[in-house]
């Protein structure tokens, strides 16, 4: 029988050990994550590592920043969002230049998905804005939990 993994199989074995050390927790934060395809759906929470493993072919390669770096930094295993609704509108603009379509989604972090924290919070790492760090659990269903941010120039609310 094989054993129960909450993590994806790409994450070291660890993770859950070093993200509780840095202080990591069961929090529930306002939390603004920018979907690239519009979409609101699993894969727009899919964290930073697991996705570049899928992006080698067009030349990132995560396990050789790895290699010259030697030392883990657990936020890349996270999924990246914000707190403040001003730092998700700041990201949105610079990826408009490059791309057609993409969202800010607007839900919580909810410690049934995963254990996560405000990077400036962290003993390891720094950040000045509302970032926050999520380490979804593999079989978690996030999305359920968000909803799309109308802005007032897309003629919403």
């Amino acid at each position: 029988m094989e054993e129960c993994r909450k993590y994806p199989e790409c994450f070291p074995d660890n993770i859950e050990e070093l993200i509780l050390a840095d202080g990591a927790g069961a929090n529930s934060y306002t939390y603004y994550r920018i979907s690239r395809t519009g979409l609101i759906n699993r894969d727009e929470f899919i964290g930073t590592y697991e996705k570049s493993l899928g992006e080698t072919a067009s030349g990132h390669n995560r396990d050789m920043y790895r290699t010259a770096n030697e030392e883990l930094d657990i936020g890349d295993y996270s999924t990246s969002g914000y707190e403040k609704l001003r730092d998700a509108k700041r990201l949105l603009k610079c990826i408009k230049r490059y791309e057609e379509g993409p969202i800010i989604m607007e839900g919580w972090t909810d410690p049934e998905c995963g254990l996560s924290m405000r990077t400036k919070d962290s003993k390891t790492r720094k950040c000045r804005d509302s970032h926050i760090d999520w380490w979804i659990y593999k079989e978690a269903h996030p999305e359920v939990l968000f909803k799309k941010i109308v802005l007032e120039q897309e003629g919403g609310t």
